[in-house]
């Protein structure tokens, strides 16, 4: 279905295709997305081009990002479902209060099927402007309603506790809300079997466990994340969550990396990338900078990723 031109009627589908792969690190299809809908009206184009932004800020790609969106925009200015993924651009940006406000009027008038993701945006802005109780009301709302609509967006919004519980400026307190939080969304889950949807929630619980400074059990979370990603055949989120464990205990983990970062999707291997990078300028510490470097640059593995 993902190569085949969509029709109105397979439209919606389509695009909820492309947002899945997208989670899972595959984002050549959703670059893809203008292309292959040039034949239909201009919500669907100007909603396949807010398709190919999200790919490209994914992958760092600031300048196509932002001809991306301009083209959307010109296609269909007052799309709640583009507003509101705008808005994790904008958040991306530090524009927290422009993101805000596009999440705001991206809720506003969201379709039924669509809400479960514009409250969870909303929520990402409120976090990230001070809210944090009205964020995880949302976050709980949107949950709610997720479980109801789809497994699928309920991974998605799993996915933004993991966002926050990694938020290189977590305080403890902040730890303890994202704790609750997941707490929450576990509640949500109860008994159902969504081996993708407990894994997120075992990283989230990792992170904010170290932050709140229980560093053995984040340690234990994170071990067990990363089974479960590799158990999926999820090697972008399992080599993800290696690095995060690497930050946090200070070791070098390069066998795990490695077994995890060969086997990942070529099209997600620009963002792991970034994402050591980023790690070895941040969060790791300076003891740490020449051994993610190195592990990046390994010529075995830097082959892999040219390919």
């Amino acid at each position: 279905m993902g190569r085949r031109r969509p029709t109105v009627e397979t439209f919606p589908e389509w695009l909820r295709m492309h947002e899945r792969r997208m989670l899972l690190g595959h984002y050549r299809g959703a670059l893809d997305a203008p292309r292959m809908t040039t034949h239909l009206e201009s919500r669907e184009r100007a909603r396949a081009w807010a398709i190919r932004a999200s790919a490209c800020r994914r992958m760092r790609l600031r300048n196509e990002t932002e001809e991306a969106w301009s083209i959307a925009f010109r296609l269909s200015p007052d799309d709640p479902w583009i507003l509101s993924r705008y808005a994790v651009w904008q958040l991306d940006q530090g524009r927290f209060a422009e993101g805000l406000r596009s999440a705001d009027d991206g809720l506003q008038n969201a379709a039924p099927e669509d809400r479960p993701d514009a409250l969870c945006v909303r929520a990402q802005a409120l976090w990230l402007c001070g809210h944090r109780q009205e964020s995880l009301s949302d976050f709980t709302a949107a949950a709610r309603q997720a479980a109801v609509n789809s497994p699928t967006q309920l991974a998605s919004i799993v996915n933004i506790a993991v966002v926050l519980a990694n938020a290189p400026d977590i305080t403890p307190k902040s730890a303890e809300l994202v704790l609750d939080l997941a707490s929450h969304l576990r509640s949500v889950v109860g008994n159902r079997k969504l081996p993708r949807v407990r894994a997120l929630l075992r990283w989230a619980t990792g992170l904010a466990e170290a932050a709140a400074g229980r560093k053995s059990a984040g340690v234990r979370d994170l071990l067990r994340a990363r089974r479960s990603f590799l158990g999926l055949d999820d090697v972008a989120s399992a080599a993800a969550v290696t690095l995060d464990y690497e930050c946090l205990t200070g070791r070098s983990q390069s066998p795990l990396f490695l077994e995890v970062i060969e086997q990942a999707p070529a099209d997600a291997r620009p963002e792991i990338i970034t994402r050591i990078e980023a790690m070895a300028a941040g969060r790791a510490e300076p003891s740490q900078h020449t051994a993610l470097k190195s592990l990046a640059m390994t010529s075995n593995v830097q082959r892999r990723w040219s390919q």
